[in-house]
């Protein structure tokens, strides 16, 4: 009897007030990230951010939990690079083996119409669950909106 692996995944649409090459360098940038990479700037800080930006390079995030100090590392490779346009990479989260382990990422950015915004269409696949994929989307979200301000600046 043959066994499917089945997933959840996620598509978040965003429009940014900036540039492609301004958001794929917020994206790139380790100082950048480090300022804008939270779920919410009032109960969470990025502590570290180390990006080594090349295909097969790697990454690691720690994101601090304000209140309890409690840290969440997500740990992955990038796996296609286009500057100013796509960034792929795998996202698992370290010391945490029941959430996502080994999942997919991908950022596609395109000048809007306008010329003066960036659209954004990031993709997250292979999320074990629902749950996985809701929180997934929450904290994404809040992710996103803290790159507004952060673009804004």
């Amino acid at each position: 009897m043959a066994t499917t692996n089945q997933s959840e995944s996620l598509t978040i649409h965003r429009t940014f007030n900036a540039t492609p090459e301004e958001v794929y360098n917020a994206w790139m940038d380790a100082d950048q990230r480090k300022q804008w990479f939270v779920p919410s700037n009032e109960t969470m800080s990025c502590t570290q951010c180390e990006i080594d930006p090349a295909v097969d390079g790697s990454y690691t995030l720690t994101m601090s939990n304000k209140e309890t100090g409690e840290d969440y590392i997500a740990i992955g490779h990038f796996t296609e690079l286009t500057p100013h346009n796509k960034i792929a990479f795998t996202w698992s989260w370290k010391d945490r083996p029941k959430s996502a382990q080994n999942t997919h990422c991908t950022i596609e950015l395109t000048p809007s119409p306008c010329g003066s915004q960036t659209d954004m269409i990031f993709t997250h696949t292979q999320l074990p669950d629902t749950q996985s994929r809701d929180d997934h989307h929450k904290g994404w979200t809040g992710c996103f909106n803290e790159l507004v301000t952060h673009l804004a600046v």
